[in-house]
């Protein structure tokens, strides 16, 4: 009934998953491991883990290109669902039960969904031994509606990971992730999910993420939507989605350079307003300065907010123009903003 897709780098992470998805009320279970310079000794006990269960189990080679090993795994799927995770992620034991049933019942109300997503935790620390020591706890997602999620809401508001998502095996052999984009292939990939299907989210809080501190390069990074994208990854990003994949003005792709676009210039505006009201709160002498510049953020929201009513109206070339002028201006701002602070 589902598949698993897991990444194994830490044993006694992957033991914790794959306890957790032993535990589930569903049987007839796949497991897929992505195998990255695991020993033979820990797919030994991997497989000592699974033989009283009914979970088969298959064990692929990792390379060095995390998203081509995913496509791969991928296209092996055999089961109506998939999850897609790194080690560490548990489930409450229920997940699959309640979740299949709901998933049905919202099946017949909408049609196919592309991916029912739980809420989720994630929790950051480190393993000592075979226990893992929790630093800091945070809450994924907690204010989205129970529903059909709109766009604005998933560019917008929503953060959310694979983990927390059941998805549609048939719909997810026809998107890939794009190997070109480096750690952006992670966010184009959920970003194909939200505009070329529909995606469900449920209240219901169901993942749990435990990520090791001290794993400073897993295989695959999880990638948020409304993360900060490194510069250089965002010149790829902004090559390949902007200017390389749009050639008809009806393709998702169209839809996705605009309200991306518009992602990076809201969260853009955000942080200088963050930073304003840090400079403001920080006693800081040029407060005339300061003034100025909220002006000038305050301004900026409005051009925003202008161009956002715009958004599908707008070709490809005239959002691009409309946005790289935007964006000049943000990055002037963020420029005398972050002298002023220093």
């Amino acid at each position: 009934m589902f598949t698993f897709i897991i990444r194994h780098k830490n044993l006694p992470a992957l033991k914790a998953t794959i306890s957790s998805i032993i535990k589930q009320n569903i049987c007839d279970n796949e497991i897929i491991i992505l195998n990255y310079n695991a020993s033979d000794a820990d797919l030994l006990q991997i497989k000592h883990e699974l033989s009283l269960s009914s979970l088969s189990l298959k064990i692929v080679p990792g390379s060095d290109c995390w998203a081509s090993d995913l496509n791969d795994s991928i296209l092996m799927l055999t089961t109506p669902y998939c999850i897609i995770c790194d080690e560490g992620t548990v489930w409450s034991p229920d997940y699959l039960k309640i979740s299949l049933s709901q998933l049905l019942e919202v099946n017949k109300k909408y049609g196919e969904i592309t991916a029912y997503v739980s809420r989720g935790v994630e929790n950051y620390g480190y393993y000592s031994k075979n226990t893992f020591r929790t630093k800091d706890i945070i809450h994924i997602m907690p204010s989205l509606p129970e529903g059909i999620m709109s766009i604005s809401n998933m560019i917008f508001e929503n953060q959310f990971t694979l983990a927390q998502a059941i998805l549609n095996s048939d719909f997810i052999k026809k998107i890939k992730f794009n190997a070109v984009l480096n750690t952006t292939a992670y966010w184009d990939y959920c970003t194909q999910l939200m505009f070329l299907g529909n995606i469900y989210a449920t209240n219901q809080l169901h993942t749990f993420l435990y990520y090791d501190l001290k794993d400073n390069q897993p295989p695959w990074p999880q990638n948020y939507i409304l993360r900060p994208i490194p510069e250089n990854d965002k010149k790829i990003l902004h090559n390949y989605i902007f200017r390389k994949s749009i050639e008809d003005k009806n393709s998702p792709y169209n839809r996705i350079a605009t309200e991306r676009g518009f992602g990076h210039v809201y969260h853009l505006v955000n942080t200088l307003a963050d930073r304003v009201r840090y400079l403001e709160t920080s006693n800081h002498s040029s407060h005339e300065a300061l003034d100025v510049l909220s002006r000038q953020v305050s301004i900026q929201n409005e051009v925003i907010d202008d161009v956002k009513k715009l958004s599908h109206n707008l070709s490809y070339n005239a959002f691009l123009l409309k946005a790289d002028k935007i964006f000049d201006k943000l990055w002037n701002i963020k420029r005398k903003i972050f002298s002023n602070g220093k």
